[in-house]
């Protein structure tokens, strides 16, 4: 089972099993995760890669690997399920995370509202949410070009072992998918 959607100058595809090493790159460079605060480990990041195509299995979404036209690999981004989060509770979250080298041109933009009107015309999901940290200006950025609500009744402060303290702004997601 494989997925792919085609946008002017990008692919959103679901990750092939040889894939992991471009989540493990991506996950640890310290510019593309300065937001978090550090970088995965090799084992963290297999991690999330696994639960990436677990996620497409079981929801039919995830967060897609993007490429450009060329094949390129640029990133990660789309819709994941979150479930129990400690403050947000199970939720559908929308988040991108690119490598510094695409960063400016759009591509978060452009990768997000396609992966936004495929869950939710193709999955039928409208309740999403996305969040980043205070700091975090230039996803803040995408956000308003997106045109997100800012849900401040929902921020949050969550600990996390690996970080501690982490807060969360939070946007809701206006469903484009008439």
């Amino acid at each position: 089972m494989t997925f792919r959607l085609e946008t002017d100058r990008l692919i959103l595809s679901s990750w092939d099993a040889d894939d992991g090493p471009l989540l493990v790159r991506l996950y640890g460079d310290p510019l593309a995760n300065r937001d978090f605060g550090r970088t995965l480990s090799k084992a963290e990041a297999l991690t999330s890669f696994e639960r990436y195509r677990q996620a497409y299995r079981e929801d039919d979404f995830t967060r897609w690997k993007v490429t450009d036209k060329t094949g390129t690999f640029l990133g990660a981004v789309g819709c994941i399920r979150v479930k129990d989060h400690q403050c947000l509770g199970t939720h559908v979250e929308i988040g991108w995370r690119l490598l510094p080298e695409a960063w400016g041109k759009g591509y978060a933009t452009e990768a997000a509202l396609a992966a936004q009107y495929d869950i939710q015309k193709r999955c039928r999901i409208s309740d999403i949410i996305t969040y980043t940290a205070p700091d975090n200006l230039t996803s803040q950025a995408v956000m308003n070009r997106l045109n997100y609500l800012r849900a401040p009744e929902r921020d949050f402060t969550a600990h996390y072992d690996s970080i501690g303290e982490w807060h969360g702004l939070v946007w809701t997601v206006p469903n484009i998918a008439v």
